[in-house]
């Protein structure tokens, strides 16, 4: 299976790049969460 045509991503790539993003996401709402809104959030 290494001889696959130009332009094609092997399985796991998909699989890491989603791990990634919900990796980010989770770490973001962490600091929304445990930052922002322990400081208040928006007071107009």
């Amino acid at each position: 299976m290494s001889d696959q045509p130009m332009g094609q991503h092997p399985k796991g790539t998909l699989l890491l790049v989603g791990l990634y993003g919900l990796l980010f996401a989770a770490s973001w709402f962490a600091v929304y969460v445990f930052v922002y809104l322990r400081r208040g959030g928006v007071t107009p």
